[in-house]
Protein backbone atom coordinates (compact mmCIF):
# COMPACT_ATOMS: atom_id res chain seq x y z
CA UNK A 1 0.00 0.00 0.00
CA UNK A 2 1.21 3.46 -0.84
CA UNK A 3 1.89 5.87 1.97
CA UNK A 4 2.70 8.86 -0.24
CA UNK A 5 1.53 9.76 -3.75
CA UNK A 6 4.51 9.74 -6.16
CA UNK A 7 2.83 12.52 -8.17
CA UNK A 8 1.77 15.15 -5.60
CA UNK A 9 3.27 13.69 -2.37
CA UNK A 10 -0.08 13.73 -0.54
CA UNK A 11 -0.65 11.01 2.05
CA UNK A 12 -4.41 10.50 1.74
CA UNK A 13 -5.75 7.61 -0.33
CA UNK A 14 -9.10 5.98 -0.85
CA UNK A 15 -9.38 2.29 -1.70
CA UNK A 16 -11.43 1.64 -4.82
CA UNK A 17 -11.70 -0.51 -7.91
CA UNK A 18 -9.58 0.92 -10.71
CA UNK A 19 -10.26 0.22 -14.37
CA UNK A 20 -7.39 -1.40 -16.24
CA UNK A 21 -7.42 -1.99 -20.00
CA UNK A 22 -4.96 -4.10 -21.97
CA UNK A 23 -4.87 -4.24 -25.77
CA UNK A 24 -2.76 -7.14 -27.01
CA UNK A 25 -2.60 -8.59 -30.50
CA UNK A 26 -5.68 -6.64 -31.56
CA UNK A 27 -7.73 -7.92 -28.63
CA UNK A 28 -9.03 -5.60 -25.89
CA UNK A 29 -9.39 -6.73 -22.27
CA UNK A 30 -10.90 -4.70 -19.44
CA UNK A 31 -11.12 -5.34 -15.71
CA UNK A 32 -11.62 -3.45 -12.49
CA UNK A 33 -8.81 -4.27 -10.06
CA UNK A 34 -8.33 -3.23 -6.44
CA UNK A 35 -6.30 -0.10 -6.05
CA UNK A 36 -5.95 3.27 -4.40
CA UNK A 37 -6.84 6.77 -5.51
CA UNK A 38 -4.98 9.84 -4.26
CA UNK A 39 -7.48 12.16 -2.60
CA UNK A 40 -5.51 15.24 -3.64
CA UNK A 41 -4.60 14.75 -7.33
CA UNK A 42 -6.89 11.84 -8.26
CA UNK A 43 -4.14 9.58 -9.63
CA UNK A 44 -4.94 5.87 -9.36
CA UNK A 45 -2.57 3.09 -8.36
CA UNK A 46 -3.08 -0.65 -8.76
CA UNK A 47 -2.36 -3.45 -6.34
CA UNK A 48 0.53 -5.36 -7.92
CA UNK A 49 -0.86 -8.83 -7.16
CA UNK A 50 -4.26 -7.97 -8.68
CA UNK A 51 -2.64 -6.53 -11.80
CA UNK A 52 -0.46 -9.65 -12.18
CA UNK A 53 -3.58 -11.84 -11.87
CA UNK A 54 -5.33 -9.77 -14.55
CA UNK A 55 -2.31 -10.21 -16.86
CA UNK A 56 -2.40 -13.98 -16.26
CA UNK A 57 -6.09 -14.08 -17.19
CA UNK A 58 -5.42 -12.03 -20.33
CA UNK A 59 -2.59 -14.42 -21.27
CA UNK A 60 -4.88 -17.41 -20.78
CA UNK A 61 -7.58 -15.87 -22.97
CA UNK A 62 -5.03 -15.12 -25.70
CA UNK A 63 -3.67 -18.66 -25.56
CA UNK A 64 -7.15 -20.23 -25.52
CA UNK A 65 -8.11 -18.13 -28.55
CA UNK A 66 -5.00 -19.29 -30.41
CA UNK A 67 -3.66 -15.76 -30.92
CA UNK A 68 -0.10 -16.15 -32.23
CA UNK A 69 1.10 -12.65 -33.04
CA UNK A 70 4.54 -11.72 -31.75
CA UNK A 71 2.97 -9.19 -29.38
CA UNK A 72 0.59 -11.79 -27.94
CA UNK A 73 3.28 -14.45 -27.53
CA UNK A 74 5.55 -11.94 -25.79
CA UNK A 75 2.72 -10.94 -23.45
CA UNK A 76 1.92 -14.60 -22.63
CA UNK A 77 5.60 -15.33 -21.96
CA UNK A 78 5.97 -12.34 -19.65
CA UNK A 79 2.72 -13.10 -17.79
CA UNK A 80 4.00 -16.64 -17.23
CA UNK A 81 7.30 -15.30 -15.92
CA UNK A 82 9.39 -17.02 -18.60
CA UNK A 83 12.55 -15.05 -19.47
CA UNK A 84 13.21 -14.37 -23.15
CA UNK A 85 16.55 -16.18 -22.89
CA UNK A 86 14.72 -19.39 -21.99
CA UNK A 87 12.58 -19.11 -25.10
CA UNK A 88 15.65 -18.64 -27.30
CA UNK A 89 17.25 -21.69 -25.68
CA UNK A 90 14.13 -23.81 -26.28
CA UNK A 91 13.89 -22.55 -29.89
CA UNK A 92 17.53 -23.53 -30.58
CA UNK A 93 17.05 -26.91 -28.96
CA UNK A 94 14.09 -27.75 -31.22
CA UNK A 95 15.72 -26.49 -34.43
Amino acid sequence: MLTQCPNCHAMRFKGRLVEKVRVVGGHRFRAFVPGQECQQCGDSFYEIAALARFDQLVAKELADAGVRSGEALRFIRKAAGVPATAVRTIDRATS
